[in-house]
């Protein structure tokens, strides 16, 4: 099945717009990938035809209703890479700093920031601090 090429246009305009995950060893970036070579593999079978090898079966083309559901899917996708949800649905403070522990938040983001960067022995002696407390 092989997609046309106004989708797959969408599709690769998509994978440079979708931000990278470097705490995720496969992010979701590369299953888009994986799927746009898989459909544009399988359009390139068709058009490649020698005369050593027999012509290999024909992908059977995109219905309307396939069509349809690859847009939506393009669409909903394109609304959380602009965050259209993050800025329709805004948090109030008291979510994002809750009085218990207002700093929590902002404690969060920095070690999913620092996290990636971090070697092994920092790691190791992170997590030894964790287990000793000095009083």
């Amino acid at each position: 099945m092989s997609i046309p090429k106004n989708l797959a246009s969408k599709y690769t305009r998509l994978l440079t717009l979708w931000p990278t995950d470097p705490l995720r060893q496969f992010t979701f970036r590369t299953v888009l990938q994986k799927r746009l070579t898989k459909h544009n593999e399988s359009a390139s079978r068709t058009q490649a035809t020698t005369t050593t090898t027999p012509p290999a079966p024909a992908p059977a083309p995109v219905s309307p209703q396939q069509q349809a559901s690859e847009v939506v899917q393009i669409n909903a996708l394109f609304s959380l890479v602009e965050d259209r949800y993050a800025t329709k649905y805004k948090l109030s403070e008291k979510y994002t700093r809750p009085r218990a522990n207002p700093e929590y938040y902002a404690r969060l983001m920095r070690e999913l920031d620092e996290a990636p960067t971090r070697s092994r022995f920092s790691n190791w002696v992170r997590s030894w601090k964790g287990y000793l407390r000095w009083q």
